[in-house]
């Protein structure tokens, strides 16, 4: 027989490093009722205290409610922020979200809880004034683009409290949110050429870097779907046209492309790669046991973003150091304002310069039609055909500088 809980509503809850949350958890009968899920901390102790407490609340609401024949708890107790944080969490409004909006918005409600008093702010008393003061700090702090995504998700968890009758409004409603500055860096030939020298270069090497380079610009995806790209993705494409199939075919007579969801926004793409890389993705994928082109040390998982941008950093200190004490003044300048995220931005001009039809860059890239959302983006299937061509295109107009080079 399975030892009876001592503390009713008591329940430990692990965590990702190994320890303990306990929780105070009432049934579905005291949910209805007004009481909600309490976290205690790590402190099983505490946390025990803490239950009796809430237990004895019961008790006293039970009794006042036998007497009155009272069906819903007055008044409702204090929310704490850190509280409001794990009902969100929990919610079918933050677990239907796509894995990446999730791990964004985990992110802020770190930064928002550590403000929130390590989350002992009850959420009642967060007011205007405290909203405006965050955002003024945040920056002045980190500038206006760090200050807008922990804006908004405050809004947003304020908006949840006040449907979930935590708080009778929103106190962030009428903040005025930073639109961050849009980056218009455009990482030209040069630059990605010194990234590239310099990940190859480092002790130790870093071809994974060289290759994200390449791959990130031909294809224009963003670093999340770059680094998930793996072999089951990997395909040979049929019926291509003759037009574009003599840019595209390797020495093996394939086109061959990586068939992508997009982490941010679900849209599925082809992406065809040029032939010159195909040898070095299918060595990437064959050299780990998970087929990641881009994989973790350990030879089985995917890399992480966070370790992929520490290793492009490196690289990125490389090269500017090398141009530094080159005397390469200009291409240091824009090394030290290069991110890996300008590469989509970068490919998309190229194309653009190249000749490609927007059409077919979107159709690559995965915006949306108009740039935004339409019924068009939401029953027409992707454009695979249009992705061929904008490559195709873009390897046509290298082949055509590389020969007026030639005769000039």
């Amino acid at each position: 027989m399975p030892k009876k809980r001592q503390i009713p509503f008591l329940l430990p809850r692990p965590c990702a490093d190994g320890s303990t949350m306990w929780h105070w958890k009432p049934s579905k009968r005291l949910r209805e009722a007004g009481f909600v899920n309490v976290r205690l901390g790590a402190d099983q102790g505490e946390a025990a205290k803490r239950a009796i407490d809430l237990n004895r609340e019961v008790a006293a609401w039970e009794a006042g409610s036998a007497a009155t024949g009272a069906a819903v708890r007055t008044p409702p107790r204090i929310v704490r922020f850190a509280e409001l944080v794990t009902r969100y969490s929990e919610s079918r409004a933050f677990t239907d979200l796509r894995p990446a909006t999730q791990a964004e918005y985990r992110s802020r409600m770190r930064q928002l809880t550590y403000w929130a008093l390590d989350g002992q702010l009850p959420v009642r008393d967060i007011d205007e004034a405290m909203v405006r003061d965050l955002r003024n700090a945040r920056i002045e702090a980190f500038g206006r683009q760090s200050a807008a995504p922990v804006l908004r998700v405050l809004r947003l968890l304020l908006s949840w409290a006040v449907g979930e009758n935590i708080i009778a409004k929103n106190p962030a409603t009428g903040c005025k949110i930073p639109e961050p500055v849009s980056r218009k860096v455009v990482m030209g030939e040069p630059v990605r050429d010194a990234l590239k020298a310099a990940a190859l270069a480092a002790d130790p090497p870093m071809p994974d870097v060289a290759l994200a380079i390449d791959v990130a610009f031909w294809t224009l995806q963003r670093q999340g779907d770059v680094l998930g790209m793996q072999r089951f993705a990997w395909r040979r494409m049929e019926r291509v046209d003759p037009r574009h199939a003599k840019w595209l075919v390797d020495p093996k007579g394939r086109v061959m492309a990586f068939y992508v969801q997009q982490n941010k926004t679900s849209a599925q793409i082809v992406a065809p790669v040029p032939p010159e890389l195909h040898k070095r993705i299918e060595d990437a994928m064959t050299a780990n046991a998970g087929g990641h082109v881009f994989a973790h040390p350990n030879g089985k998982d995917a890399l992480p973003d966070w370790m992929f941008q520490r290793r492009f950093r490196a690289a990125r200190d490389l090269a500017l150091a090398t141009a530094k004490e080159a005397g390469q003044t200009d291409l240091a300048e824009q090394l030290a304002i290069t991110q890996f995220r300008d590469l989509r931005r970068t490919g998309m001009t190229f194309y653009g310069l190249a000749g490609a039809k927007v059409d077919w860059i979107t159709a690559l890239s995965g915006h949306a039609v108009l740039g935004r959302k339409t019924i068009l983006d939401t029953y027409m299937p992707g454009n695979p055909d249009g992705a061929i061509a904008c490559v195709a295109t873009g390897l046509e107009a290298l082949a055509a500088r590389a020969a007026r080079e030639e005769q000039a």
